[in-house]
């Protein structure tokens, strides 16, 4: 596997860096994992490297922890939308979006506008974020969407995997 930093311009005033984790081979799909979490998370590593040994391109992105860190508002929904989009033209075929926290709340909001997207897997996601479920759930392309209360790395990538399997039985 490769890993590198891979930066998309999401607004015309802004980019974020992403860390992208590429399989040995041709990727069978792409999931973009849009967490809270650090960048030497446990959870995030294990997730990544989960999804990129089953042959998948796996883009990590900080959806608000390093940016307040760096005292940068968290990402946006349109920012993310314009990341995922870039993502997908890079890396054609199936998506798949895993949102930790917020980063949750903006995969539901952008599912709908993915065609590509298949699935939807949240975890520890705002209670908040109802509307955006019935929106992503709604989508023309027929998004699958599970979720789960914490981001245990073997829990939340065996539901993230079986998520994406279902969805491309379809």
């Amino acid at each position: 596997m490769s890993q590198q930093v891979l930066t998309l311009s999401v607004s015309p005033t802004r980019s974020v860096d992403g860390t992208l984790e590429l399989p040995p081979g041709e990727p069978v799909a792409a999931v973009l994992f849009a967490h809270c979490l650090p960048p030497d998370s446990v959870a995030l590593a294990a997730i990544s490297a989960r999804f990129a040994d089953r042959g998948c391109a796996v883009l990590a992105i900080d959806c608000g922890i390093g940016a307040a860190m760096q005292m940068q508002p968290a990402l946006a929904a349109e920012e993310l939308l314009a990341a995922a989009r870039a993502f997908a033209e890079r890396h054609p075929g199936p998506l798949l979006l895993i949102g930790h926290s917020w980063g949750g709340v903006l995969a539901l909001a952008c599912a709908a506008d993915l065609p590509q997207a298949l699935a939807v897997v949240t975890i520890g996601t705002p209670a908040g974020s109802t509307g955006f479920t019935r929106r992503a759930s709604g989508a023309p392309n027929g998004v699958s969407i599970a979720g789960q209360n914490v981001a245990l790395p073997d829990s939340a990538s065996a539901l993230a995997w079986s998520s994406l399997e279902e969805s491309v039985e379809k």
